[in-house]
């Protein structure tokens, strides 16, 4: 067991660590070229409950007892981006001061931030270059820190399917990209629902297998999209995919890729996606979906 450390918002060390590591990161990008992150409150929030799981469970790892995938949590608490998360703990046989931790989360951010390649995978999801925006989540006990990167690409605007979606039911991506970002594909991804596999353990996650690739077809003016997982572009970088969930229940991820114009490179710029149930979800299931409709904690 733990025993959670609470601090008036006065004293509340965590904002002057989150703004510490923001400023150290987005230093590290300058120095590449790359534009700043910008905080992002759905990020900080998924974070902050996910390094809370951590705690309570004395787990370490991108997986909490639930099974549920960092990607899924951003998805089910309602974020649109496309999603990667780095996690770092510090722990000590003595106890842990509050005033330490911003000073902790820099060192175990710069630690991340001096990886060599090919080892440098923390340092490479903070120096994505299309990335937009960065949530810190924290938390602490006497004797332990847990932090995590919460990183996005989010700019495109999205309307996304509802978080729980039945079998060969519709599913329905639409939207818009600024310029000078063109829609290129969607790529559609499917996993088993968490708890129906052993709950991954080590250091590392990725994303689902591909279940569908689709890139834009032509249609009339004037006329919509009604053929099964088809993508429609339309001008001013406008959207719209439509393809009906699997037979079976499990999680289907839809990866909007983009490019720029005059390139051929790809990437993922937007993230969503439905848990396909004919059953209410299980609460630990609940818990992230309610979380978009709450404080934390």
């Amino acid at each position: 067991m733990f025993a959670l450390v609470l601090l008036s918002a006065s004293s509340d060390p965590l904002a002057l660590a989150r703004n510490q590591v923001l400023a150290l990161v987005n230093e590290a990008r300058s120095q590449h070229g790359l534009a700043p992150l910008a905080p992002d409150p759905l990020l900080q929030k998924v974070g902050d409950a996910f390094c809370h799981k951590l705690l309570a469970e004395e787990r370490r790892g991108h997986f909490a007892s639930d099974g549920v995938a960092p990607h899924l949590r951003y998805v089910l608490a309602g974020g649109t981006g496309f999603h990667r998360e780095n996690v770092g703990s510090y722990q000590t046989t003595g106890t842990l001061s509050p005033e330490a931790i911003p000073a902790l989360a820099v060192e175990l951010t710069r630690a991340m931030l001096d990886e060599k390649p090919p080892a440098d995978g923390h340092r490479r999801t903070l120096l994505v270059p299309e990335a937009t925006h960065l949530g810190v989540g924290l938390a602490f006990s006497q004797n332990r820190l847990v932090l995590t990167h919460e990183v996005a690409t989010k700019f495109a605007e999205l309307s996304a399917p509802a978080a729980i979606c039945p079998p060969k039911g519709r599913l329905v991506l639409s939207g818009r990209l600024p310029a000078p970002w063109q829609p290129a594909a969607v790529e559609v991804l499917w996993e088993p629902l968490p708890g129906a596999a052993p709950v991954p353990e080590g250091n590392s996650y990725s994303y689902p297998p591909r279940r569908g690739w689709f890139q834009p077809q032509e249609f009339l003016p004037g006329t919509r999209v009604t053929l099964p997982g088809a993508l429609s572009v339309q001008a001013g970088g406008r959207f719209e995919f439509r393809s009906a969930t699997g037979p079976h229940q499990g999680v289907e991820l839809l990866v909007l890729w983009a490019q720029r114009p005059g390139t051929s490179e790809l990437y993922p710029v937007a993230l969503s996606g439905c848990l396909v149930l004919s059953e209410p979800p299980s609460p630990d299931i609940e818990f992230w979906i309610a979380l978009q409709r709450k404080e934390w904690p």
